[in-house]
């Protein structure tokens, strides 16, 4: 609350000294405060008086749960509204201009905004509060905000919610446990409702006019004594923290966690969480605009799982991501209307994890239902397994294409011009060029690879069916498409020993394939599909960006690279000209998208590397004769 209200006529200070002492004094709720900032302590045990009378402490789920955001905030969360996340902060006190402008789907509670209560139902903002810009003894409390913005209408569980208070005092604490049983409150059984409501009206009541008109509850003598009983309770640990001083020191989070469980005492039985199950999402993802992913974790089920995730977000439920440990998950589609079904979440998540072997030992399953690898597990993380269900649904936009186009010819440019800069201080020696062009490359990968060094390639070769573009890729080396050193046939034959040879011959080939159908292809690939070993056929995108840009590469005439073309076919077959270097240039294409596809087919760039040397080989051999 923003500062203590001419109705708020608690002291902390009182303390009921005999079991027939009236709830004038026995009722003794939290004052309002102004809030500061939060610290973290250990969680301290509530302290009870033994004459008060005391709830049957019944077996039941702990739902509540404190959590640390990326900002390091500590947040509460109820298992049952995973989507809704409370901060409760000190010193909280957002202005007028800033509140009405905040992300939407969030909720100020008790004077976190400094501004009159609001329903922004354009931008699914609130400000849930009696203090300013209102006649306070005409306007609800709080909590009773919290329970009419729900019964009228309010649904919570169809996007993801943030909700802000400065101090955990009870009107606060009812209401974020209102809103975080929003599903039960709802119910068609009025059997919460009527358990509930008691004890938000006398709160309302005493909150706003002050402890002399609790009358206005309406109460009959039976419902008040325990009602104000029940309120008591709820305030006996922040009388007594407040009275030894340490109201300050402790973690707003905790204390607000440990409140909602004293209410859900209060309110449930054990037959309320008969078919309760404990989930812990780990995350959610938006695959589509209102579809969204959740990543959990239970000891049961896939299907109970299903069920019990339907339940809280609806329609909104598309997949659900298992773990049942750190190496095993399941997958569930349960929206059969997904623009993309598992199998191409299966084929991303393939590229992507170390574990992921050949046959069996892969990500895989029907179109509804699948898992992690079998033998080996997955080594995937959570936070990777999400990013992939992202790359899979979200496509990329125009500005990220040409982005990872500026990308691709930048990092191309870098290789390429390192090669070349550094053999001019060796009488521009091929050799050198090869030499410093592969160490560029190999650097450039490590650089790019470190997060999922198989979206470059990076893996030894699975599967055969690669072997069916060797001869494209073959025809397309006859037209002058292959980079074969310089100097190594013919009268031109450098005069190097066999290691420079074998560092010309093995390495610009290679520093090619690296470049291009390694680090190139895989700049294209983390946001595009690819094909797949033993998927259907068809051209990417990536294969096709990575041999456009090799077949300019070639055109650069720094690049001690053979012409081909002309070694091997007779000069009365060439064209002259500008054709010749066409003719080059489509050859260079296609065996730059042979070798793309290869690399695709075999999910590893040493596919395209052989390819490149078996070409080579061949043609050497072929001019030795």
């Amino acid at each position: 609350m923003a500062g203590n209200q001419p109705g708020d006529r608690r002291s902390s200070a009182l303390e009921p000294t005999a079991p027939e002492m009236t709830a004038d004094l026995a009722v003794d709720i939290g004052q309002g405060g102004t809030p500061n900032s939060m610290d973290t302590v250990q969680m301290l045990v509530p302290v009870t008086e033994p004459h008060l009378p005391q709830i049957q402490q019944e077996e039941l789920p702990d739902r509540y749960v404190v959590k640390e955001t990326e900002d390091d905030e500590e947040v509460v969360c109820c298992l049952e509204a995973p989507n809704i996340v409370v901060q409760v902060e000190r010193g909280l006190a957002v202005n007028s201009a800033n509140a009405r402008k905040s992300p939407p789907g969030t909720i100020f509670l008790d004077g976190a905004a400094q501004d009159a209560p609001f329903l922004d139902t354009e931008r699914h903002v609130y400000n849930l509060d009696h203090h300013d810009g209102c006649v306070r003894s005409f306007t609800l409390s709080t909590c009773e905000q919290a329970y009419i913005l729900i019964r009228k209408g309010l649904h919570l569980r169809e996007r993801d919610w943030t909700v802000y208070a400065n101090d955990p005092d009870l009107d606060t604490v009812l209401a974020i446990w209102v809103l975080l049983n929003h599903r039960r409150i709802n119910d068609e059984d009025p059997e919460i409702r009527h358990k509930i409501l008691p004890l938000l009206r006398l709160e309302g009541v005493i909150d706003v006019h002050g402890l002399e008109m609790q009358e206005l509850a309406c109460f009959s003598e039976e419902l008040y004594q325990e009602s104000s009983a029940k309120l008591s309770e709820l305030l006996e640990e922040e009388r007594d923290l407040k009275k030894e001083g340490k109201w300050a020191e402790i973690s707003f989070a905790e204390y607000t966690a440990r409140a909602l469980r004293k209410i859900d005492q209060m309110v449930y039985s054990p037959l309320h969480f008969d078919s309760f199950n404990v989930i812990d999402e780990i995350a959610r993802v938006e695959i589509t605009g209102k579809q969204i992913a959740v990543l959990c974790r239970s000891e049961t089920g896939i299907y109970e799982v299903e069920k019990q995730l339907t339940a809280i977000h609806g329609d909104r439920l598309g997949m659900i991501v298992l773990q049942k440990d750190k190496q095993t998950y399941s997958l569930r589609q349960v929206n059969l209307f997904l623009p993309v079904d598992l199998r191409r979440v299966y084929a991303q998540l393939n590229l992507i994890d170390p574990a992921s072997g050949s046959g069996d030992n892969r990500w895989g399953g029907s179109a509804e239902i699948g898992g992690s690898p079998r033998a080996s597990g997955t080594r995937l993380t959570p936070a990777e397994i999400a990013d992939a269900l992202q790359r899979v649904f979200n496509k990329p936009t125009v500005v990220q294409l040409l982005s990872t186009a500026a990308v691709s010819v930048i990092t191309a440019s870098i290789a390429l011009l390192s090669g070349w800069s550094v053999s001019q201080f060796w009488q521009d020696r091929s050799d050198v060029f090869a030499g410093t062009h592969l160490a560029a490359c190999l650097l450039l990968l490590l650089i790019f690879a470190r997060q999922y060094p198989r979206i470059y390639g990076l893996r030894f070769p699975i599967g055969r069916d690669w072997l069916l573009l060797l001869p494209a890729a073959f025809i397309g080396a006859l037209l002058g498409g292959s980079w074969i050193p310089q100097g190594l046939v013919g009268d031109n034959t450098l005069q190097i020993n066999a290691l420079q040879t074998a560092l010309l011959a093995l390495g610009l080939p290679a520093a090619a394939e690296l470049l291009f159908r390694g680090l190139v292809h895989g700049l294209w690939t983390e946001d595009l599909r690819v094909q797949r070993s033993k998927g259907r056929w068809f051209v990417s995108l990536p294969a096709i960006s990575c041999a456009l840009l090799y077949a300019l590469a070639t055109l650069i005439p720094f690049v001690p690279r053979m012409d081909t073309i002309s070694q091997t076919w007779p000069s009365t077959f060439l064209p002259e000209g500008l054709l010749l270097r066409s003719l080059g240039l489509l050859g260079a294409f296609l065996f730059g998208l042979a070798c793309a596809m290869a690399r695709e087919r075999s999910e590893s760039v040493l596919v395209p590397v052989l390819f490149h040397w078996f070409c080579m080989a061949t043609f050497l051999a072929y001019w030795a004769l």
